[in-house]
């Protein structure tokens, strides 16, 4: 099974689309590094962080060998935070493991150290293609991305997706 590991920035953007609870009918294990859990996510809008784990999130333990490597990270790449660094480092040292991140600076520095990574439009793609969002769900919560100044989303990838969407949306109507 797949395996997700989860930056706050790509569980603060997901959560203003409501999807969590259909992204977690994904073929995959959604895990959160525990001092991410237990540090970063303050604003989760419409759920609270408990939540996470009563929906089906996991929290993911950083053993000592990894807190040292990610310190490390940390050390070598001031721009990342150190909870950056941890979701690296769980994702580096789990089997079949993905970085999930909307973060442009982690993404570019997990490439570099070989980690599988994607961003959100890519789970939202996931969600969509597997069956656990319809078209017109999906449609209006990349609509809520794209109206929120903090979402930091590739403009024109996330505008293709929500014509994409649209287009798919009335597809699927019969409009």
């Amino acid at each position: 099974m797949r395996i997700i590991i989860n930056d706050a920035s790509a569980l603060i953007d997901l959560a203003k689309t409501r999807l969590l609870e259909s992204l977690l009918r994904l073929p995959y294990r959604f895990v959160i590094p525990d001092v991410l859990y237990a540090d970063e996510l303050i604003n989760l809008r419409h759920y609270q962080r408990e939540q996470l784990l009563d929906i089906g999130f996991v929290l993911g333990e950083l053993d000592g060998l990894q807190v040292g490597k990610a310190s490390a990270y940390s050390q070598q790449h001031p721009q990342l935070s150190l909870n950056d660094c941890f979701a690296l480092v769980m994702a580096e040292t789990t089997e079949n493991a993905v970085l999930l991140t909307g973060d442009q600076r982690l993404r570019r520095v997990a490439e570099q150290q070989g980690v599988a990574v994607h961003g959100i439009l890519w789970i939202l793609d996931q969600a969509y293609e597997q069956g656990a969002v319809e078209a017109a769900t999906l449609h209006a919560a990349l609509l809520v991305l794209a109206r929120d100044p903090l979402t930091r989303l590739p403009g024109k990838e996330l505008q293709r997706r929500i014509q994409d969407f649209f287009l798919k949306l009335h597809a699927e109507s019969g409009l």
